[in-house]
C-alpha cells in the first residue's frame, strides 16, 4: 500500500505543479471491494497540510503516514486514492492563519467509516480535544 499511495501522491503532485496549483488540503482513502461481505474496510484521513505544497516528496509522506495507521492488517484492499483540495496558485500570498507545524503534526485523528463523519481540522487545532 505504501507504493501505491507513494505513486497517487506524486501523481497529484505533477497535476499540481503542471496546472501552478498548490495544495492546502489532503484526503487518502483505501477500501476493499464492495463485493467482499466478510472482509470490509474503508480507512480515510483528511487534514490540512502545514503549508501550500506542490511538492511530491512532502505530499508523498504525508500520504503514506496519515493512512498507514488506520489500514487493518491482511485486508485485501481493492482501490485507493489521494485527492487535494483548497488549491491555490502557485506563488500567491499564504494567507494569515497559515502555521508551520511538521509534517507528522498536521495530521489529524480524523477517520472515515460507515458510522462516522469526515472532518478537516487546521494543524493548529490537533493540540485541542475535539
Amino acid at each position: 500500500m505504501h507504493q501505491v499511495m507513494s505513486l497517487y501522491a506524486q501523481q497529484a503532485a505533477v497535476r499540481l505543479a503542471k496546472d501552478r496549483q498548490l495544495a492546502k488540503v489532503m484526503t487518502v482513502f483505501a477500501c476493499t471491494s464492495f463485493f467482499n461481505q466478510q472482509a470490509a474496510s474503508f480507512p480515510s484521513a483528511t487534514f490540512r497540510l502545514p503549508a501550500p505544497t506542490a511538492d511530491p516528496v512532502l505530499l508523498s509522506k504525508a500520504a503514506i503516514a496519515a493512512l498507514e495507521p488506520r489500514l487493518e492488517e491482511g485486508m485485501p484492499y481493492a482501490r485507493a486514492g489521494v485527492m487535494l483540495t483548497d488549491l491555490s496558485p502557485a506563488g500567491a500570498q499564504p494567507s494569515s492563519r497559515s502555521s508551520s507545524p511538521s509534517t507528522n503534526a498536521a495530521i489529524s485523528a480524523t477517520s472515515w467509516g460507515r458510522s462516522k463523519t469526515n472532518t478537516v481540522r487546521p494543524a493548529s487545532d490537533l493540540a485541542k480535544p475535539a
